[in-house]
């Protein structure tokens, strides 16, 4: 007798176990379900957007990851009540297809949202079955702020917001080059899907000489995604490809110079993570050692440059998550083996942001025991 798949009340109730458990993946599913069947889900999430009283925001990163996570939704900006308070927040809304041992996977992505953006409880449905609860023990979320030392301003967060002329190229290179990389990390890389991304942006940067007025982002985005992609595989490379590569950096460098501030129609965060970029396909291409005092100097104005954007509440854009970001920066720049006074630089900025972020110091930290090692 062949077994049936639990219910969307069966996976809400995995839910409550989550936060009494040291380990998600060893929470164990009742054998009387077959867990491996793949079966369409309906999933809604609710993402709150007002965070601590002064602090950066980390609810696009979180967005953005849970999209990633369930491949297809919608999300939309809507108004969320809670013990009698009105606050803003983004709903996810999904048809996901897989097996229903997902939940594990999903209740990680949902413990880190709780976490990061310090929420006493969450609101998730699944197959119309309601989990309203908390996937951390009260013990650490009793640390967490209260209601009243959220912002009060609800509309200071606009983490939808996207640049709407954007070249189609780009917007559906991008698009490729992710699912070319996605599928290669899981061991079956879709061939055709990077042959399309390459094709795109080479597209619009050909067509550049016939362009009047260009912005310079859309170049500097186009030119360093055909680069990424070359750089995850550059043995691959052909005689043409590796002479378009030397010029795509060079285009990169005259349009965002080393440790120099750029004119790009951008945020400052925006300005960061281009920046970073950079550091990480040089890196995978061999290339930091040639560039090693210009990455250095570039990666120290990249943290800066998001502490400015903190200090300054710039924009926020989905996907952005300043605290997540000055790590991953950090960890690129001590590959380059800085010297005793860059430490200190760096050192210094991230106490800035842990004066800003008092309750993400701890994770801040995370970007830092490799200084003065």
């Amino acid at each position: 007798m062949s077994l049936e798949p639990p219910s969307g009340k069966d996976l809400v109730n995995i839910l409550g176990k989550v936060a009494d458990a040291s380990d998600i993946s060893a929470i164990t599913l009742d054998e009387g379900f077959d867990w491996e069947e793949e079966i369409w889900r309906s999933i809604t999430i609710s993402i709150p957007l007002r965070k601590p009283r002064g602090h950066a925001s980390r609810a696009p990163g979180v967005i953005l990851e849970i999209l990633k996570y369930l491949g297809a939704a919608t999300f939309w900006r809507a108004e969320g009540y809670w013990e009698w308070l009105q606050e803003p927040v983004t709903y996810i809304e999904a048809k996901h297809e897989g097996p229903s041992k997902m939940i594990l996977e999903l209740a990680k992505k949902l413990k880190n949202m709780q976490y990061k953006l310090r929420q006493q409880e969450i609101f998730v449905t699944i197959d119309n079955h309601v989990f309203v609860g908390s996937l951390i023990p009260s013990s650490q979320t009793n640390s967490f702020p209260k209601q009243m030392e959220f912002d009060d301003d609800m509309n200071s967060i606009n983490s939808l917001k996207s640049r709407q002329v954007e070249p189609y190229e780009i917007i559906y290179g991008r698009r490729y080059s992710r699912i070319f990389q996605t599928t290669r990390r899981e061991g079956n890389p879709d061939e055709d899907a990077l042959k399309k991304a390459k094709e795109l942006f080479s597209k619009y940067l050909d067509n550049l000489k016939t362009v009047d007025e260009i912005e310079k982002i859309d170049v500097l985005t186009a030119s360093t995604s055909l680069i990424s992609i070359y750089a995850v595989e550059p043995n691959r490379l052909n005689e043409n490809e590796k002479k378009n590569l030397q010029d795509l950096i060079r285009i990169g460098i005259k349009l965002q110079p080393f440790g120099e501030d750029s004119s790009l129609n951008c945020t400052r965060h925006q300005d960061a993570l281009i920046r970073f970029n950079r550091m990480h396909y040089l890196n995978r291409l061999n290339l930091s050692s040639q560039y090693h005092s210009e990455l250095t100097i570039d990666g120290v104005l990249a943290l800066g440059l998001i502490l400015e954007s903190m200090m300054k509440e710039e924009t926020v854009h989905l996907g952005h998550d300043p605290i997540t970001n000055m790590v991953e920066v950090s960890a690129l720049i001590k590959k380059l083996k800085p010297d005793q006074h860059v430490q200190m630089v760096i050192r210094v900025i991230f106490d800035e942001a842990k004066k800003l972020n008092p309750e993400y110091a701890e994770d801040l930290d995370v970007g830092l025991p490799w200084l003065n090692e």
